[in-house]
């Protein structure tokens, strides 16, 4: 149900400043992992290093580039952070979303459940959930929601709760620089900059989360 596009490389976070640089690359299906689209997390505790890869349900083993080495990775399932129940005519509709927490060294990993309609049976309610991240370092900087996965900018559905294509990447990456410094690598498909702002300038989890 789901559409690929290209992706795009580059971000450095400094004391005070985000930067993010994104060039145009192609991205990669990765192999399924329980039969729908997730999301492999990985954490190097001891230097505060974080890999997020979306995984698409139709991947392919042959695909995953050597250095996505998966070993030691978390499995998370979007569908997991999502609630079901019935509604009224009986179908089967979203009724909520949950959000887990991960530390990695100096940084707080937020995820939560996101989804294109609360009705199963309506227009993209039938596709894959999806995951928004939200990464916070020690002074409390926010990468602000990031969505993971391709997305189509003309489809409005996939703005919902995160702005599509500015704010969804198909790859994350966080790497020490320096003793208060990181660098972040988004794979998207647009080149921006942005800077770091307390959590309080973005929409943090906790204002759609229960």
């Amino acid at each position: 149900m789901k559409r690929s596009i290209g992706g795009c490389v580059g971000l450095k976070l400094m004391p005070g400043v985000l930067a993010v640089v994104c060039i145009a690359a192609p991205s990669l299906a990765l192999a399924d992992e329980g039969g729908t689209s997730g999301v492999f997390y990985r954490c190097d505790h001891a230097s505060s290093e974080i890999r997020l890869d979306y995984v698409a349900a139709s991947g392919d083993a042959s695909e995953v580039p050597l250095n996505r080495d998966r070993t030691g990775a978390e499995w998370i399932a979007p569908q997991a952070l999502v609630d079901y129940g019935a509604g009224e005519d009986g179908n089967a509709r979203r009724v909520g979303q949950k959000s887990i927490v991960r530390h990695c060294g100096e940084l707080e990993l937020r995820i939560s459940g996101g989804y294109y309609n609360t009705r199963v049976m309506g227009e993209l309610g039938a596709a894959d959930d999806y995951a928004i991240v939200e990464i916070i370092d020690a002074q409390k900087r926010s990468s602000g929601r990031l969505a993971m996965g391709p997305c189509n900018a003309e489809i409005a559905r996939e703005s919902i709760f995160v702005a599509c294509p500015e704010n969804w990447a198909t790859s994350i990456v966080v790497l020490r620089d320096g003793a208060d410094a990181f660098n972040m690598m988004l794979t998207q498909g647009h080149e921006e900059t942005r800077p770091l702002l307390p959590a309080t300038a973005y929409d943090s989890m906790e204002s759609f989360t229960e």
